[in-house]
């Protein structure tokens, strides 16, 4: 009957009985999930989860927490021990959060992780040090998956980061037209610029993504008359990096050349 010990980062202390059973749930294989109540001792400045688990064996328990390693790391996890064997430890970070840890799940491409921790107390919209949200970071890896959690959980998709740059400017430098539709479909507004004056349909027709530019132009992004600081548009950059489909949308859509 092994003996599995976590030790949490210091804001799970604030988390209510139903968190920690949530975290239990996942952290444990579907048949071995079991009662809590009474396995949970509280010291001063961390939690730390005591459980014999019944009916299986210290191997296969050992097998399957490997699988998850990542996730309980992301989640807040930084002791875990199965028999006093050490299979995830580090130091405590004293800076770790939630929203930190959102954002670096949604870096990590973890949605599993993410869904988790919007069942948290979370900032939805917390940003970095560059301005950008969790929803952000999905849109520039393209993870798909995130992008959908994020948006079905509220994420404020017109943020500006730093730069002025939006969840959908970010997508539309990637040519995967199902975030664009996802974030459209939420509001996104396509008429928001950079801090040099860049907007999304700009963004793509720079980055060779006719597909983006045709749905943005469809849903009323300004083609024509936007430019940056320094006069460029988006038919200038179209033309510059030799993009002729883009070039030839922008022409029939009746962007002045001049």
């Amino acid at each position: 009957m092994p003996l599995i010990c976590i030790e949490l980062q210091n804001p799970w202390n604030d988390v209510k009985i139903n968190g920690l059973y949530i975290l239990i749930k996942k952290l444990l294989p579907i048949e071995l999930r079991q009662s809590i109540m009474k396995c949970i001792t509280i010291e001063p400045g961390s939690v730390v989860i005591k459980l014999h688990i019944l009916d299986i064996t210290a191997d296969n328990l050992i097998e399957y927490t490997v699988e998850n390693l990542q996730f309980m790391h992301l989640i807040g996890v930084f002791s875990l021990y199965i028999n006093d064997h050490p299979f995830l430890y580090k130091s405590e970070n004293i800076n770790f959060t939630f929203e930190l840890a959102l954002l670096e799940a949604a870096t990590a491409g973890n949605n599993e992780a993410v869904e988790f921790l919007l069942q948290q107390t979370v900032n939805i919209d917390h940003t970095n040090e560059e301005g950008r949200t969790a929803l952000m970071l999905a849109c520039e890896r393209g993870h798909e998956d995130i992008v959908h959690s994020l948006l079905s959980a509220g994420a404020n998709v017109n943020i500006q980061d730093n730069e002025g740059w939006t969840a959908l400017m970010i997508a539309s430098t990637n040519d995967d037209i199902l975030v664009i539709h996802m974030l459209l479909q939420a509001n996104a507004n396509p008429h928001l610029k950079t801090s040099i004056g860049s907007n999304a349909v700009m963004i793509a027709s720079y980055h060779s993504n006719y597909e983006v530019v045709e749905l943005l132009i469809s849903k009323g992004a300004d083609y024509k008359y936007q430019r940056q600081e320094d006069g460029v548009n988006a038919l200038m950059f179209a033309c510059e990096n030799g993009h002729s489909q883009i070039v030839e949308l922008l022409l029939k859509e009746q962007v002045d050349p001049n």
